[in-house]
């Protein structure tokens, strides 16, 4: 069964219903990234947000294929790249080179306020890689033009969007002190 609304779109009931659970869904889960990033969880928390964005970068293809940009492109790919070298440990995904398996590891720099995420070869940026694609895709779904999910249930939205913004805000933070923490414990080793 469709749903035809009045954006140019016509959506399967059950993807629609996905693509709003996983909206929701995700706003929630980089909230507990920023309230858990000095935890040991966060790259699972980190990993779960990755298998989300790929399942949520599906639906942008399948159904928005014409607004998809190269920048997009290349992050969705990055998504899918390390999705599956999260889902099949043993991947040639997870090698940097014969010797050296990079799985999840975190690169702080304290020049850009964000953290980068390496599974082998293949890096992106937590902030500007996949919370910023996480946006993009939001800006695509809620377009009017589209699917019109944002007029249906436009105080939800209007919602996620500003708890999404404080989430942010508060994994930026957290970035930055974490940053700085490491920082110091380096520095205090080496003297």
């Amino acid at each position: 069964m469709t749903n035809t609304n009045k954006g140019k779109i016509t959506l399967d009931m059950k993807d629609e219903g996905n693509i709003i659970i996983l909206l929701s869904n995700m706003v929630d889960l980089i909230d507990l990234i920023a309230t858990n990033f000095s935890n040991k969880a966060r790259i699972y928390l980190i990993e779960h947000l990755v298998l989300s964005m790929r399942e949520l970068s599906s639906f942008v293809e399948k159904y928005f294929d014409g607004k998809i940009d190269e920048d997009i492109k290349e992050k969705m790919e990055k998504m899918k790249t390390i999705r599956d070298a999260i889902c099949h440990r043993s991947s040639d995904e997870n090698w940097l080179k014969n010797n050296i398996k990079i799985q999840g590891a975190l690169l702080f720099h304290h020049q850009v306020n964000d953290v980068e995420i390496q599974y082998g070869k293949t890096r992106i940026y937590l902030i500007r890689g996949i919370i910023n694609l996480f946006s993009k895709f939001r800006k695509i779904f809620f377009d009017p033009s589209s699917i019109y999910i944002i007029h249906r249930n436009p105080y939800s939205y209007k919602i996620e969007e500003t708890k999404l913004t404080e989430s942010i805000e508060k994994l930026v933070n957290a970035i930055k002190h974490e940053t700085l923490h490491l920082s110091k414990n380096v520095y205090s080793q080496r003297k």
